[in-house]
C-alpha cells in the first residue's frame, strides 16, 4: 500500500469521526431547551380550523409525515394518540383542551432523547382564522441538538404541519415565524 492511499484512507474514515466531534462539541453548547412558534392565517372561521387540528383520528389523511394514526388507551385521563410516519412512531397526549381555541399536545414517551410539547392556538382574524402553534422542546442528545438547531432548523416541522393544514382547507399559506410567547 502506498502512502498516498494510506493518507486517503485516513483522510476517509477521518472526516466523518471529525464531523460527529464537531456536531457533539458544537451541540454540547448549544441550549438543550427550545421554543419556536410559527403561525399561518386560513381563509375560513376559526371552527373550521379547530374541527381539523383536533381530529387527530384522521390527521393521516391530510399529512404528508403521516402513514397512519392509532388511538392508545388514555394517560392520566388524557386522550393519547400514536402518529406512526416513515422515521417511527411518537404517542401523543393532549394535556390541555380548551374548544374551540386552545390545546396543547405533549410528547407521551420518556425514553426518547427529546421531549416537547406544541400550543396550539386558534383566533379569528381578517378574512378567516389564525392558527399559531408554539413548540417548547428538549433535546438531550448534543449531535441530535445540533442537527435539529443547524440542520433542520427548529420551525421546519411546524411549517410543514401548517403548509399542509392549508392545503387541506384549501388554501395556500406561507407560514409566518413569530416571536414564541
Amino acid at each position: 500500500m502506498t502512502r498516498r492511499t494510506r493518507r486517503t484512507i485516513v483522510l476517509i474514515l477521518g472526516l466523518p469521526v471529525f464531523a460527529l466531534a464537531v456536531m457533539f462539541t458544537v451541540g454540547a453548547f448549544t441550549p438543550a431547551g427550545h421554543v419556536v412558534a410559527s403561525r399561518a392565517v386560513y381563509p375560513v372561521p376559526p371552527d373550521s380550523v379547530w374541527a381539523v387540528v383536533s381530529d387527530f383520528q384522521h390527521a393521516a389523511s391530510w399529512r404528508p409525515d403521516l402513514q397512519r394514526v392509532e388511538r392508545q388507551p388514555d394517560r392520566a385521563g388524557h386522550p393519547v394518540w400514536l402518529e406512526v410516519g416513515p422515521t417511527g412512531s411518537l404517542p401523543y397526549e393532549i394535556t390541555e383542551l380548551d374548544p374551540p381555541h386552545r390545546m396543547t399536545t405533549t410528547i407521551a414517551a420518556d425514553d426518547l432523547p427529546f421531549s416537547g410539547s406544541w400550543d396550539y392556538e386558534i383566533a379569528a382574524a381578517p378574512g378567516g382564522a389564525r392558527l399559531t402553534i408554539t413548540e417548547r422542546g428538549t433535546i438531550r442528545n448534543p449531535v441530535f441538538r445540533f442537527m435539529a438547531r443547524y440542520l433542520f432548523r427548529y420551525h421546519s416541522t411546524l411549517d410543514g404541519y401548517l403548509t399542509a393544514l392549508g392545503t387541506r382547507l384549501g388554501a395556500s399559506v406561507t407560514p409566518e415565524h413569530v416571536p414564541a410567547g
